[in-house]
């Protein structure tokens, strides 16, 4: 991936981005289809997603500062989806190692 960067111009990275991105949310999906996770887990996933990982691959190559509105808006989504996650299971130990 560094040798990717290094060597694209920021359209193409952010094609690639896009595409990661829809394989993820895509990946996401298909774990809440096959009722791992309970319904609301989806609406948590596609608001991080969308607002997250979108926001910030739009935004590429901007590189936002730590102490900047949007670092926390990113923390905070990442904690919300790992919260979503953590809360969201239906048998954990159903599916410990998948």
């Amino acid at each position: 991936w560094p040798d990717f960067v290094d060597s694209s111009d920021p359209p193409r990275i952010r094609a690639a981005l896009f595409a990661f991105l829809a394989v993820e949310t895509l990946s996401e999906i298909a774990i809440c289809s096959a009722d791992v996770l309970k319904p609301w887990t989806i609406l948590i996933i596609l608001l991080c997603n969308c607002w997250g990982s979108l926001d910030a691959f739009l935004r590429f190559p901007i590189v936002h500062d730590l102490d900047s509105l949007f670092s926390l808006k990113q923390i905070s989504l990442i904690a919300l989806k790992l919260a979503g996650y953590a809360l969201g299971f239906r048998n954990v130990a159903k599916h410990v190692g998948w």
